[in-house]
């Protein structure tokens, strides 16, 4: 009997041992994931910048995000539109990162770069691209805090991803969430190439041009869309596309892209090319019955 008790007393200590074991195993993972978490804001923080948007009454901002904008009086008491979003450096001199339709045509009205330590400066504009919604402005300074860009073609659906931005004019915020999905297109009414990164890292107007990162806090996506003002559904142009771009808007201001344009039409569904093919059309209508059915007509090909 003493035996027996004495068993059941040593299986319970080796039990409550592998428990409390595992309690510390599972502390120490979370605390290293907590210190991880940390880490990517620490590293990314400090090269992302706050960009305002100084437009006058009678300038256009249907492209700018809904709910960030606050109006002002200008010096000569007429009125001003002041909007905010986000965007980050790239070079330790001064070139930022961000989506084309946080600054649009504004060099006439003002573009203010505000840093993480407080400073401000005014910013000029280098290059926008419409197409991809990317633009590059340049702040007069030196040996700033940079950014280090990843591989977006490497991340993987399921891994976590990081956003840093200015939701509602709330400076620096950090979310957390994963990649939901990757080579999302059709989301907006562009006919311009699109192939997004999906999170539901929180994105909210003000996040726009502003990094998406990865756990090791290299940047693999510049957020510009929120689907319908859902949140979770946060998009986030691929950062090995956002690099190309912004390369050549530094070295030329603008992007060259090479264009394809094909329009496959056939002779039976119009008859503008009926009149100019006659002979192709009696030939074909008299092989009708031996050819294989057509496929739906391509619309067209563009090459990026």
């Amino acid at each position: 009997m003493k035996v027996r008790v004495l068993a059941a007393f040593l299986a319970i200590g080796v039990v409550g041992s592998a428990f409390a074991q595992n309690a510390a195993t599972s502390g120490a993972l979370v605390r290293q994931l907590n210190d991880a978490f940390a880490s990517v804001y620490e590293k990314v923080a400090p090269a992302v910048v706050v960009i305002e948007v100084k437009r006058s009454s009678d300038a256009s901002l249907s492209g700018l995000p809904e709910g960030t904008g606050v109006l002002l009086r200008g010096p000569d008491g007429a009125p001003t539109q002041t909007n905010q979003g986000s965007g980050f450096l790239i070079s330790s001199d001064g070139y930022i990162l961000t989506n084309d339709h946080v600054v649009g045509d504004a060099a006439r009205d003002g573009i203010t770069v505000r840093l993480k330590d407080g400073r401000k400066f005014p910013a000029s504009l280098i290059g926008l691209d419409d197409k991809s919604d990317l633009a590059v402005i340049k702040i007069d300074a030196k040996d700033l805090p940079t950014v280090e860009l990843g591989d977006s073609d490497s991340a993987k659906v399921g891994q976590f991803a990081f956003a840093i931005g200015a939701p509602f004019e709330l400076p620096y915020t950090f979310t957390v969430g994963v990649i939901s999905a990757k080579g999302r297109t059709n989301l907006t009414d562009s006919r311009s190439y699109e192939e997004y990164i999906q999170t539901d890292a929180s994105i909210n107007p003000g996040n726009s041009g502003g990094p998406l990162c990865d756990i090791d806090g290299r940047v693999i996506g510049v957020n510009t869309l929120i689907y319908r003002m859902n949140r979770g559904l946060g998009f986030a142009i691929p950062i090995n596309l956002a690099q190309q771009v912004g390369d050549q808007l530094i070295s030329t201001g603008r992007v060259s892209r090479p264009w394809l344009g094909i329009e496959i039409v056939g002779i039976e569904e119009s008859e503008a090319l009926q009149r100019y093919f006659p002979d192709l059309k009696r030939e074909s209508s008299s092989t009708a019955l031996h050819q294989a059915p057509q496929h739906p007509a391509a619309t067209c090909a563009r090459v990026t």
